[in-house]
């Protein structure tokens, strides 16, 4: 038995501007098993993580469009961070080549998601960063 699998019940926040989008993230999501909530801009995103973390329910992870009106991807993970520095927050973008999305670690994310989602890719990547996030809090 694999005892570094992350938990298939992980709570993720997946915030993008496009209501399409946050809504197939979603259901692709739940469909696993995940508990999903959606928030439209990094206002929100960050009001919603400051609540659940001080509720002590934060979130697993963090699905964050790089490209968003008002605040951008990048500086909602830099307050999420201030907010929660084990913070685990994912990139996502359809600009492969923008230097966040290439450098993503130095600038607070912990992994990068290409847009447009596949599901498998999206699967393999939340693994990924839940499974060392659980590796971490056991060691």
């Amino acid at each position: 038995m694999n005892t570094n699998k992350p938990d298939p019940h992980a709570k993720i926040l997946v915030v993008d501007d496009e209501p399409m989008i946050r809504d197939v993230a979603k259901g692709l999501l739940e469909s696993q098993g995940y508990s999903v909530d959606t928030a439209e801009n990094g206002l929100a995103a960050i009001k919603l993580y400051r609540e659940r973390f001080n509720a002590n329910n934060r979130f697993d992870a963090v699905i964050l469009d790089l490209s968003m009106p008002n605040m951008s991807g990048q500086e909602t993970a830099k307050k999420i961070n201030t907010i929660d520095s084990s913070a685990t927050c994912i990139v996502s973008s359809g600009y492969t080549n923008d230097r966040i999305v290439s450098d993503y670690t130095q600038y607070g994310f912990k992994a990068r998601l290409p847009k447009p989602y596949d599901k498998q890719e999206l699967l393999d990547v939340l693994e990924a960063v839940l499974t060392q996030q659980h590796t971490k809090a056991t060691i």
